[in-house]
């Protein structure tokens, strides 16, 4: 794959921490909340037990200089972005992390029980329930809908930070606001276009699991 020239991002990211509501953006309800669980948890299964060479492509999908960083909030749990980082990580250094290697990969002394009992779901996924093992062909489709979770979850922060413009700006100041904030959402949507580009975009508009 050809690296791009970086594009330039504006001031905001698409979403930041969990420690500001307001800048993150939320899904809607519990329901979206447990969806999102889900795909993450799939997806990050699926990344560990596909072939080397598969993980490698979708980690160049996802990540890269026109694409996102390494750091981004792609991940709505903290921990989730963790694994992520790693496997990202190991992936450029040319050595992808496998199911096998995947507790032995954290040093597990800087994390809490949750975390390694998450590591040990994503090695040994129970194949019933709650986190069956996805395919090496269900993986483009996970992370095609994970991207445009990402997306939404920026369209919930830009509409929640237009709200507290409302509020507290002057009203004469309203259209530089909104301006900035639409800049925003184009570089964010290029980016998502981006990242279905790498994909391959060959997946039909029905076939991503959520929030397509």
């Amino acid at each position: 794959m050809t690296d791009a020239v970086p594009q330039p991002r504006p001031e905001l990211e698409t979403v930041a921490g969990h420690d500001d509501l307001d800048t993150f953006g939320v899904p809607v309800d519990v329901d979206e909340i447990d969806a999102t669980i889900t795909l993450e948890r799939e997806f990050l299964t699926a990344l560990v037990w596909a072939p080397p060479s598969t993980a490698t492509a979708i980690v160049h999908a996802l990540i890269g200089p026109d694409r996102l960083p390494a750091d981004a909030p792609l991940f709505y749990l903290p921990d989730h972005g963790t694994v992520f980082r790693r496997l990202a990580g190991a992936v450029a250094d040319g050595t992808p992390v496998s199911a096998a290697d995947l507790v032995t990969a954290f040093d597990l002394t800087e994390h809490d029980d949750r975390f390694a009992y998450l590591l040990m779901e994503i090695a040994s996924p129970n194949p019933l329930h709650p986190w069956p093992l996805p395919t090496e062909a269900d993986l483009p489709v996970l992370a095609r809908s994970l991207a445009d979770q990402w997306l939404r979850r920026g369209y919930q922060a830009l509409l929640a930070r237009m709200h507290t413009v409302l509020r507290e700006e002057r009203t004469s100041t309203l259209d530089q606001h909104w301006l900035a904030l639409s800049r925003h959402q184009r570089a964010a949507q290029d980016v998502r276009d981006r990242i279905l580009a790498a994909l391959g975009n060959d997946l039909a508009p029905g076939d991503a699991q959520a929030f397509s």
